[in-house]
């Protein structure tokens, strides 16, 4: 999230965008492993 925010900052909305997509990706994969347990 830190990285997506610093990248936001400076203007690269590409590495902001990635980096809050793999975020968002994990804690998804995390709920949904949580959920099966």
């Amino acid at each position: 999230m830190g990285v997506g925010l610093v990248g936001m900052t400076i203007g690269d909305f590409r590495l902001a965008g990635f980096s809050f997509l793999s975020a968002s990706l994990v804690i998804y994969i995390r709920e949904t492993r949580l959920i099966d347990a």
